[in-house]
């Protein structure tokens, strides 16, 4: 061993070698001496003892070099850690990994691992975030095909992002610039496969992940808005004990909306005055990285506008009142233009729906007055039916025809309501109005997704349709309302097609996704099968939502399962009702077939 020994008197002798001092690891070099150290020694390696200075005079520039020296090494070791740790995981995933190769990896040394390896290039990927769970890693055959499926079943609704980023070769870029957004598209592509354990243990390491950049750090990249605005568009479910209130989603809307404006993605050409800096490295073309950021401040709006609406929230008492400058700019755009790419006509036709949507809900909510709130449903009903004029761009788009159909639900939604106080002739117009709007939704999603895998794979912009819709055929069907046997059978039909839809590869390994949902229709179908005296005596009259008198959306889920708990907590037995007669003069119904249909009316 080769010790630096002269000159003791003016320093100390470390008990450790220089490399075991700088890689942590145990040293033998004082017992061993005059020969290298056992670590040493195994890799042929130079072993020699440093002597620390007992020069007073130090200076600070000294000082600090010394500190970053030590927190270099410290980011090799971590790194080296990270690495170990990687390989520790492949082998443990494997069935029988060998001794040998668990006793190779624990013995690996820095000089072992080349510098490329330390990258995702070497080829797995791993996530661990979480601990109380076990850490996935993917190969990169496996990471391809995620990226591509995301590329050919997802994309398409939140296109934010260049069709270029999901091509092989930038998968390592994507890893090294966000692993984030990496494991958001890789997590989100799962939906359409039959995997459902690794998704749901991937759920979890990402959740973590989004707590550790977007909580315990400062998130400065504008990829941390495009992993979020997956997780809203595609949402990770609740477990069957977490509450509405445990929904993230709200949270990460909230985190969106600030973030967006910290990192000024609200001033479009202009975003070159703003003081912060936002990440984006996507692409060398200065104009398309504006538009992505000016696409991923759009589709924040969109999200949050959906999510508001289905959990009903108002949207001044979440995200305040405010004139966008961007906003009003997209949605004053004419969209037949030809200088608008496909990607941005949609964006905009989009974000144009649901601020309908959010002034609807705004302005019927906050009207007591009846009068007042009819002239505001007729008129919000003849602007949703100009969006879909053929002059409009946004009638040649089923998706956006969804969104406005959609729009169209709720509104109806807010006419059926027993505040208005309508005659029966008037709420029966609504209640046909309702139906040809559900029965068009199910036309168009026919069209549109004939090959659909699973309804989880859609986004919230077409989900939360059909979700809706299904409640409200069956809320619907289980009243003396519809004017014929015939009616009530077209009903029951297109009831079976949705239910088919949201079932749909849907088995016990994916029903986590739906089973609340599921549940309530079931459920209250067991209780109004047979026994429609039960919703006349629950409802007290002939209106389908009594309970509450706003938030229309979410009314119908919080009505059904109103009634459902009512049922079972034993506040109403809808079986003491079955002896009783049903004045039917008092619905208009005259017809005995029909009236013969009723008293065994059931969906299923």
């Amino acid at each position: 061993m080769i010790t630096k020994m002269e000159k003791i008197s003016k320093g100390k002798v470390t008990k450790s070698c220089a490399r075991c001092r700088k890689h942590k690891t145990r040293c033998d070099s004082i017992i061993r001496n005059p020969l290298p150290c056992s670590s040493c020694a195994k890799r042929n390696l130079e072993c020699f003892l440093d002597i620390i200075s007992s020069n007073p005079k130090r200076t600070s520039n000294d000082v600090l070099e010394k500190l970053d020296m030590e927190v270099n090494s410290l980011k090799e070791s971590v790194d080296h850690l990270i690495y170990k740790k990687s390989i520790l995981i492949n082998l443990l995933i494997k069935q029988n990994p060998s001794i040998s190769e668990i006793q190779n990896c624990l013995e690996l040394d820095d000089y072992d691992i080349k510098d490329e390896e330390l990258s995702s290039s070497s080829g797995d990927f791993s996530i661990s975030s979480d601990v109380s769970v076990a850490p996935v890693s993917l190969t990169k055959d496996e990471v391809t095909f995620h990226f591509d499926n995301y590329f050919k079943n997802y994309h398409r609704f939140l296109p934010i992002l260049p069709d270029s980023l999901y091509k092989e070769a930038n998968v390592n870029q994507i890893y090294d610039e966000s692993k984030l957004l990496f494991w958001c598209i890789v997590l989100t592509s799962h939906l359409n496969t039959d995997n459902s354990k690794q998704y749901l243990n991937l759920s979890k390491h990402v959740k973590k992940l989004v707590v550790e950049m977007c909580w315990l750090n400062t998130p400065r990249s504008v990829y941390v808005l495009c992993s979020l605005l997956v997780l809203t568009t595609w949402p990770i479910p609740l477990s069957p004990k977490e509450k509405m209130n445990d929904n993230l989603s709200i949270k990460y809307l909230s985190l969106m909306r600030n973030l967006s404006l910290q990192l000024g993605l609200h001033r479009l050409e202009f975003i070159n005055e703003f003081s912060h800096k936002t990440n984006m490295t996507i692409t060398k073309e200065i104009n398309m990285n504006n538009l992505i950021r000016e696409r991923i401040y759009k589709f924040i709006t969109v999200n949050s506008n959906y999510w508001l609406i289905n959990l009903g929230l108002l949207h001044l008492n979440f995200n305040g009142f405010q004139e966008d400058y961007v906003i009003n700019k997209a949605t004053s755009m004419n969209q037949n233009t030809a200088d608008i790419s496909e990607e941005d006509r949609y964006i905009n036709s989009l974000l144009k729906v649901s601020i309908v949507q959010q002034r609807l809900h705004e302005n019927l909510n906050n009207n007591n007055q009846m009068q007042s709130k009819l002239i505001s449903l007729n008129m919000f009903e003849v602007i949703l039916n100009d969006l879909k004029k053929d002059t409009s761009a946004i009638s040649k788009d089923n998706l956006i025809e969804l969104s406005v159909e959609y729009s169209k639900l709720q509104l109806y939604l807010y006419s059926l309501d027993s505040s208005l106080k309508l005659s029966l002739n008037d709420y029966r117009v609504f209640i046909y109005k309702t139906l040809t709007s559900c029965y068009r939704v199910i036309d168009l999603f026919t069209n549109e997704f004939p090959n659909l895998y699973s309804i989880n794979q859609l986004p919230i912009h077409y989900k939360f349709i059909v979700e809706l819709v299904s409640l409200i055929l069956e809320r619907i069907f289980y009243t003396p309302l519809l004017k014929s046997v015939e009616d009530y059978e077209i009903l029951k039909s297109k009831f079976k097609t949705i239910h088919l839809l949201i079932t749909k590869n849907n088995e016990s390994n994916w029903n986590f996704f739906n089973s609340r949902l599921l549940k309530i229709i079931a459920k209250y179908n067991e209780i109004l099968g047979h026994n429609l005296l039960g919703f006349i005596k629950d409802s007290k009259s002939l209106y389908i939502l009594t309970k509450f008198n706003t938030h229309q959306v979410a009314n119908m889920n919080y009505e059904m399962t109103w009634s459902i708990y009512s049922s079972t907590k034993g506040k109403t037995n809808f079986n003491d009702f079955n002896d009783r007669e049903i004045t039917w003069d008092a619905f208009g119904i005259k017809d005995k077939q029909l009236i013969e249909y009723l008293d065994n009316i059931s969906l299923v």
